[in-house]
């Protein structure tokens, strides 16, 4: 997927520190550094390449003695330096005073709080921090102060405050703020669920390329795919499958167990054997239906019959009381028969953590 114009900059100009050599490419290094982190708290890479590109204009500024970025090289020990943070933590807070607030510095000192780097962990002083540097429309801060309201992290737990805050990241173009608005959207966290909304977030963020964003679109568009196979073929017994599957888990629709017993049903009496352990399971665990023991060991046995091996290892938990299923009683003996078969099957060796 192209995007059809350039992103956003992350970051409006500073207001509060003259230009000096070297700000203008940390800046733009911390964009596209920013860019590639995922958002809620796990920072996973996304994009390897515009993360080298980052990290090089942070280095290169860093070489020019913007301190701002030598205190970043600091704390991860890039630019060839050791890695100080408790040295990073301190340089931070005298940058911050000495330019009146620059809004990079107040960021960092409030992920410095929030991650215990250089400093004792609060996460009180992490949220004071990140709302000053928001208040001066820093994008990266304006997520965290959003991941902290979600989590109610050093505040009461907001949700209509953390969709605010994401918003406003979001449209300054950064993509985590875009990825978790459309989780919100896509839950009803904050907002009205609203599944049009939480598909144009998660195509702003996949159309710069963040890590999961793709997955989560995938999920929303696929449930329509499949509506419109199931129609036009009159009942494709793997597009009923992940029907159920969409509905069970909430996969691109609302979660609707009645609706995903519904599919997995009309799938089973197919013969999609992947479909009959789903609908097993559902009997056992009475997930949109009433609980049925023998109904729930017969469709799973069906499947184990046409070589699911999921349902092997289902029907091996189910005889040991492991699934949680109260109406199937504990019977070792098909235990032990059923996890003999699924060895068999598959290779493996089930191992209970």
């Amino acid at each position: 997927m192209q995007p059809t114009e350039p992103a956003a900059p992350a970051v409006a100009p500073s207001l509060t520190m003259a230009e000096r050599p070297g700000q203008r490419s940390f800046e733009e290094g911390m964009t596209a550094v920013a860019n590639c982190r995922h958002g809620l708290g796990t920072m996973t890479w996304a994009k390897r390449t515009d993360m080298k590109r980052g990290r090089s204009m942070v280095e290169g500024s860093a070489s020019l003695g913007f301190p701002m970025a030598v205190a970043y090289c600091q704390c991860f020990g890039w630019n060839g330096m050791k890695k100080n943070r408790k040295k990073a933590f301190d340089m931070c807070v005298k940058i911050e005073q000495e330019t009146n607030g620059y809004h990079w510095a107040q960021n960092m000192v409030g992920g410095c709080y929030r991650c215990g780097h250089g400093t004792d962990q609060d996460h009180t002083k992490a949220v004071e921090w990140y709302t000053k540097s928001s208040e001066q429309k820093n994008s990266l801060a304006m997520c965290w102060l959003g991941v902290c309201y979600k989590s109610g992290q050093g505040c009461d737990q907001n949700d209509t405050k953390a969709v605010e805050w994401y918003e406003k990241s979001a449209q300054l173009g950064y993509s985590a703020a875009m990825f978790n608005l459309g989780n919100c959207y896509k839950e009803g966290d904050g907002v009205t669920k609203d599944l049009n909304q939480a598909r144009e977030w998660y195509t702003k963020a996949a159309a710069q390329g963040f890590a999961g964003a793709q997955t989560q679109l995938d999920r929303l568009i696929f449930f329509d795919m499949f509506v419109n196979i199931e129609q036009e073929t009159n009942g494709y017994h793997w597009a009923q499958f992940f029907l159920g599957k969409c509905y069970r888990y909430g996969h691109g629709t609302d979660q609707d167990y009645t609706k995903a017993f519904e599919w997995f049903t009309k799938s089973s009496e197919q013969g999609n054997c992947t479909a009959m352990k789903f609908l097993g399971l559902c009997y056992c665990g009475g997930i949109g239906c009433d609980e049925n023991g023998p109904k729930g060991i017969e469709w799973l046995e069906k499947s184990a019959q046409l070589g699911n091996s999921g349902a092997m290892l289902s029907l091996h938990l189910v005889y040991c009381g492991e699934k949680g299923c109260d109406v199937v009683p504990v019977n070792w003996g098909k235990s032990r028969e059923w996890e003999e078969k699924w060895k068999r099957q598959t290779g493996r060796i089930y191992i209970d953590d």
